[in-house]
């Protein structure tokens, strides 16, 4: 599932409305860069994405990258709550870091 958890939240009908913003994109950014450090998607399906979400906190199980700065990146875009979530500036800063994951 390539949503950001604001945006399952609202299609399972738990938000009324979702507004643009940059942290959408940087989730996503965080779930493609999960899918090429780890070897798999963050979600398995639909669903486990959804109990995720509903659940405390999103699993990130960053186990088979070994790279240091690669896990960090991962732990600070995948976060759940948008105002958490690494910026723009953030990605620019630690991205050129990240060796060989």
């Amino acid at each position: 599932a390539l949503l950001a958890p604001e945006a399952i939240l609202l299609v399972e009908g738990e938000e009324d409305e979702l507004l643009a913003h940059p942290s959408l994109d940087f989730f996503l950014v965080g779930l493609l860069m999960f899918e090429a450090f780890v070897g798999r998607p963050l979600f398995k399906h639909y669903r486990d994405a959804v109990r995720q979400v509903e659940d405390d906190e999103i699993v990130i199980g960053t186990g088979r990258c070994k790279e240091q700065v690669a896990k960090y990146v991962l732990e600070n875009t995948l976060c759940k709550h948008p105002q958490d979530r690494f910026t723009a500036k953030d990605l620019l800063i630690m991205l050129p870091q990240i060796g060989d994951p």
